[in-house]
């Protein structure tokens, strides 16, 4: 099965969620994210780009005067997608993507809210909603669906880390109950 996150048209290794693909099968023993990763692989971002041009492109049929406000945060909300991904992407730790990618979804929020202003105000045709609203969900749920995995393999490294630490401190616990105490 190809992975969902990785950018059709890529080369056939990329790199995606802290595993290298290679066509269709994964390499045993996955590796997980170095420092950088490269953002052009990512379906994700190409679908953030392709969206923050067509908001672009539909506020630029927006009236001269009055709603210039609405336009730039619209444009600026669709544009804030793609460039949480490109610098997430550039982050030193999994933890630090996964934070980059939720202020992505949070973007991707507030775009869906100015798009149903935007048609309410008769600012955009009932078919340019549709499609500008669809485009902005799919990309929020590739975005979930990307944090979720990179959340998870910073996540497992957490938990054994946190097992290690119990252990140690039980350990430590025992040998200090089994020293002798004097009777009283």
């Amino acid at each position: 099965m190809r992975c969902p996150f990785l950018r059709a048209g890529g080369p056939s290794a990329g790199f995606c969620a802290g595993v290298w693909l290679f066509g269709d099968v994964r390499e045993r023993g996955c590796r997980l994210f170095p420092a950088m990763q490269d953002y052009r692989q990512l379906r994700v971002h190409a679908n953030a780009h392709a969206l923050a041009v067509a908001v672009r492109a539909a506020t630029r049929r927006f009236p001269r005067n009055g709603y210039a406000s609405l336009k730039g945060q619209m444009t600026t909300a669709a544009e804030s997608i793609s460039f949480n991904i490109v610098e997430g992407c550039g982050a030193d730790s999994q933890k630090e993507f996964a934070r980059f990618l939720l202020i992505g979804i949070r973007s991707a929020n507030e775009l869906e809210n100015q798009l149903k202003l935007a048609k309410d105000y008769g600012l955009l045709t009932t078919l340019d909603w549709e499609s500008l609203t669809e485009s902005t969900v799919d990309v929020r749920r590739m975005l979930y669906g990307l944090r979720t995995k990179v959340r998870e393999t910073f996540s497992s490294g957490t938990a054994s880390t946190q097992k290690r630490t119990t252990q140690k401190r039980s350990t430590q616990t025992a040998k200090s109950n089994s020293v002798d105490r004097p009777a009283l």
